[in-house]
């Protein structure tokens, strides 16, 4: 039998791989033997969290903090959980008064700066985050969601400047240099794009993106398809056959589209567009079955907001199926 502290690192673990159901079963028994360990109600509250049962994750929260009502972690989740309820006021109050208390977090930082791009107070947003830059300039997330702010308010050249500082400190994040690359798209033209990818010979990827992502806005979507096979065939990565496959997606050839979002990940299954766009290309009852399979499979294990969409594809198949539900 492990020791609490082996539970406590065993489950964190988990957590981190997203293997919340293995989380929970480890974290459950060790609560049954000692009930009031906070580390290990804090992560049954964050497995909680994450899988979406929001109800069980404020009620084991607020249990730590009817023990410690200054337990850093459980305030913290306090204010993931108000914000969630878009009560911003009340969580950028909790959120601030851990800075002023706890030495500084840069998670904090992108927390009250995300709740006040939520309000549309985009100056104050963008001041919390330059703060936050100037404290921890290595961060890349930081520059990240720097970037998205000046991005939204039109700020095209310090939008740059700030994903090319995201690029430079993890130069093989794929979010970053995708990026980066649709925001010079944005600003060139179709034909200076076409000019720039042949001067390349159909061999960079990144530019080949660029090119496709500018037809595909324009509405020219069967050459964007083209553009985007070419750059599935250079680097054959989730990442690309998701553009591919929305593409052939907003083109309306469903059944290419479906056959690619299938081969992606799980993780997809967590993005409500990717959802939305997944279940509305099942037209056949074979795709909407083995869909139907897939996503039950995910969401007992966690993603439970898997079920609404389940429970429609159901409706729509010829026979009722007799999987179990769970949440």
């Amino acid at each position: 039998m492990h020791s609490l502290n082996d539970t406590f690192t065993i489950a964190r673990n988990l957590l981190r791989k997203k293997e919340y159901s293995e989380a929970e079963a480890i974290l459950s028994e060790a609560l049954n033997a000692e009930p009031a360990n906070l580390p290990l109600m804090g992560l049954l509250a964050e497995v909680f969290f994450k899988t979406g049962r929001f109800k069980e994750a404020e009620q084991m929260n607020s249990s730590i903090l009817a023990i410690n009502p200054s337990d850093y972690f459980a305030l913290q989740r306090k204010g993931d959980l108000l914000a969630r309820e878009k009560k911003f006021d009340e969580a950028i109050e909790i959120f601030e008064n851990l800075l002023s208390t706890g030495g500084g977090n840069p998670f904090l930082y992108r927390r009250i700066a995300r709740a006040y791009q939520l309000q549309k107070n985009f100056e104050k947003a963008i001041d919390i985050i330059q703060k936050a830059i100037a404290k921890y300039p290595d961060k890349s997330d930081l520059h990240y969601q720097a970037f998205v702010l000046y991005r939204d308010t039109g700020m095209y050249d310090e939008a740059m400047q700030a994903i090319s500082e995201a690029v430079q400190l993890e130069p093989y994040n794929e979010l970053y240099r995708s990026a980066k690359l649709s925001l010079r798209a944005e600003n060139e033209s179709a034909e200076n794009l076409q000019e720039a990818a042949e001067l390349t010979g159909d061999s960079d990827p990144g530019m080949l993106k660029i090119l496709a992502r500018k037809l595909k806005k324009e509405g020219k979507i069967e050459k964007a398809i083209e553009i985007f096979k070419k750059v599935v065939a250079l680097e054959d990565s989730d990442f690309a056959r998701k553009e591919l496959a929305f593409a052939y997606y907003h083109h309306k050839d469903f059944a290419k589209a479906f056959a690619l979002f299938m081969s992606l990940g799980d993780d997809a299954f967590r993005e409500a567009p990717f959802v939305a766009s997944i279940v509305a290309s099942a037209k056949t009852p074979e795709e909407k079955q083995a869909l139907v399979e897939r996503m039950a499979r995910l969401a007992a294990a966690g993603n439970t907001s898997l079920w609404g969409k389940i429970k429609k594809l159901r409706r729509e198949l010829p026979e009722t199926h007799s999987d179990e539900e769970s949440s």
